[in-house]
């Protein structure tokens, strides 16, 4: 009925269920976050593992290739080939954006809409294809600055102190069994190169600072080959996107720009963005299209940008706990709080929750200090809470507490003897 109502005009009912049938199956609504993050979902197909947004132009070159009009009557034409009249994960490299079945919407009100005059046809389009904003997710907040919200991986800046953080400690054993520190020539050198490559290999990396193959890294072992580098400065360094120009840029202002291809809902708002430099519209397409890891990192950007200026001082090549200490905060604060009950876990769990209210009453202590994103985890904490508390209330405090993980209900008993012996 989709096809015929593209060619001929059709009875009320049958309109009706072509309309039904759009709004069921509309599609997935893109917008340009979906193909700039590298978290987007892989689904097993025909083809091997393709991210949606490869499936989705997987789509549109087969539609083009068939010379269907809409995606309704390519479905119908290739229902063999695809096994089907449906998208299904595994059965097809297909994924269907939601602008094909407005675009078939379009055609069948051009169509059929001389044939009912009556019918209020935007009212329609609404009630299909309307969705209102998702929610934007909350970042969390800084483990040092409580109001800013947490840092990126892909911002430069988080991608600098994990190599500097990395490379501050690392060294490495000879063949003797001799461990050895980095000198200051070995660390710049490390650091320039992983500044500028996506990752580097450990064999790479003796084969740079002469070290003979016999040697290892302290970080080396079977399941890690390499360190990784800076693959955000890498991309945008590209001739393709900035070119020289990337390096030209404060730690700053690279930041801000890669904070806009993150979080920006429109191309244009990061066209509007890139107005600013000397770049040619291929230049500034590659940049709009750019892949970027997802993730955030525990410290905002200013945390970070001020501990990264620190570490990369070449005078006192402070580590991290240091540097963190040189701009007046507590590295690790081991102080503990008693209490006579256990407390909200978001009292205890400083930095591990997001959607704090610090103005909230105590009462509401989910609004006041926030909760874990999984909930899973935040009603397991609840419920333990609860429990402890009752048992306390009952027969007072615990003289011990044995913590025991699933995992280890596994355990032999030889495997809990050894467990038992050492502690």
């Amino acid at each position: 009925m989709r096809i015929k109502a593209l060619d001929s005009k059709l009875e009320p009912f049958e309109l009706g269920r072509v309309l039904f049938n759009l709004s069921v199956r509309r599609g997935f609504k893109s917008n340009r976050k979906d193909g700039t993050r590298e978290d987007v979902s892989e689904k097993e197909t025909k083809g091997g593992n393709l991210s949606q947004s490869q499936m989705c132009n997987e789509l549109l070159k087969a539609m083009l290739a068939s010379g269907c009009r809409t995606i309704g009557e390519f479905l119908w034409n290739n229902k063999d080939e695809n096994e089907g009249i449906r998208f299904v994960p595994g059965r097809t490299n297909y994924y269907p954006l939601r602008q094909l079945y407005v675009e078939e919407f379009n055609l069948i009100k051009q169509k059929q809409e001389k044939y009912f005059k009556n019918i209020d046809w935007n009212s329609i389009y609404e009630s299909i294809f309307n969705q209102r904003p998702l929610k934007p997710q909350e970042r969390g907040r800084c483990q040092y600055m409580p109001e800013n919200e947490r840092s990126y991986k892909a911002f430069p800046s988080s991608e600098k102190i994990r190599v500097l953080q990395e490379i501050r400690n690392l060294n490495y054993q000879t063949g003797e069994g001799k461990v050895l520190p980095l000198t200051e020539e070995q660390e710049d050198k490390l650091i320039s190169i992983l500044y500028n490559q996506a990752t580097v290999k450990f064999d790479a990396m003796k084969k740079k600072l002469e070290l003979t193959p016999d040697c290892t890294f302290n970080l080396e072992v079977k399941s890690r080959t390499g360190l990784n580098g800076c693959p955000t400065s890498v991309k945008l360094r590209n001739e393709k996107c900035f070119g020289k120009l990337w390096d030209e840029l404060s730690l700053e202002e690279q930041d801000e720009i890669v904070e806009k291809l993150i979080v920006a809902e429109e191309d244009s708002e990061v066209l509007e963005m890139l107005s600013k430099y000397a770049l040619t519209d291929e230049q500034k397409s590659c940049i709009t299209n750019i892949v970027l890891v997802s993730g955030t990192t525990m410290l905002c950007k200013e945390v970070t940008q001020a501990i990264v200026k620190k570490m990369e001082d070449k005078v006192t090549r402070p580590v991290f706990s240091a540097a963190v200490q040189m701009l007046g905060y507590k590295y690790a604060d081991q102080t503990v709080e008693k209490y006579d009950t256990l407390p909200y876990y978001g009292k205890v769990l400083v930095g591990s929750t997001i959607g704090i209210k610090a103005d909230a009453p105590e009462e509401k202590p989910e609004l006041k200090y926030g909760k874990i994103s999984n909930p899973t985890v935040h009603v397991a904490l609840n419920q333990t809470r609860t429990v402890v508390n009752c048992i306390i209330k009952e027969y007072g405090k615990p003289k011990q507490i044995v913590v025991e993980l699933s995992r280890d209900l596994k355990n032999s008993s030889r495997a809990n003897a050894c467990i038992n012996f050492l502690f």
